[in-house]
């Protein structure tokens, strides 16, 4: 096989399923008959979706989540509760959530952050990377929504992740409604 790179770079996009390992072979062993230093072990060729369906299970792209539609009566003042959770399999993931407070209620404080400690615990909660919180609860006349986007979790073995919450008030009681949720990036 007698390609440069440039040749090389322009057939990628040919590449399809059914022809890329292949494809791949031959690329990989021009490369290092011309041995310019650097030798192609093993790589990957990822290809995308062009529908609506999701990535297999254990791979890149695989996205998990947990949605609670209803709005759930936070636990009482101060206490740690768990909204939802989702179970994730070994890998580098990106988590996010994202909560709407609503009720009626007043109080000083309304928080939630992802950890994998269940019950009334705040272990693992680090405030400005995993955590969001607001300084004043919603009313019944508006909403409040915190959001704890894209944040890193490197695991070597399954692991459940919390969706954790909780507020400081004094009257009425405020309620939660919101989505954990994780993406598979390695």
């Amino acid at each position: 096989m007698n390609l440069d790179l440039k040749t090389l770079w322009k057939s990628l996009p040919d590449l399809t399923k059914k022809n890329v390992s292949d494809e791949f072979i031959n690329i990989q062993k021009w490369w290092n008959d011309h041995n310019y230093g650097y030798r192609i072990w093993d790589r990957v060729i990822a290809f995308g979706t062009t529908t609506n369906d999701n990535a297999v299970p254990r791979v890149v792209g695989e996205y998990i989540s947990s949605y609670i539609s209803t709005p759930t009566n936070f636990p009482a003042t101060t206490v740690i509760g768990d909204l939802t959770s989702i179970t994730l399999t070994a890998g580098d993931w990106d988590i996010s959530l994202i909560m709407d407070v609503t009720g009626n209620a007043t109080g000083t404080e309304a928080g939630c952050w992802i950890s994998t400690t269940s019950g009334n615990s705040s272990t693992g909660q680090n405030v400005g990377d995993n955590t969001a919180t607001t300084p004043t609860l919603s009313t019944a006349a508006a909403d409040a929504s915190l959001v704890v986007p894209s944040w890193r979790a490197s695991i070597s073995s399954t692991t459940t992740y919390y969706f954790k919450y909780q507020a400081v008030y004094s009257i009425g009681t405020p309620q939660a409604r919101g989505r954990i949720s994780a993406r598979r990036v390695r």
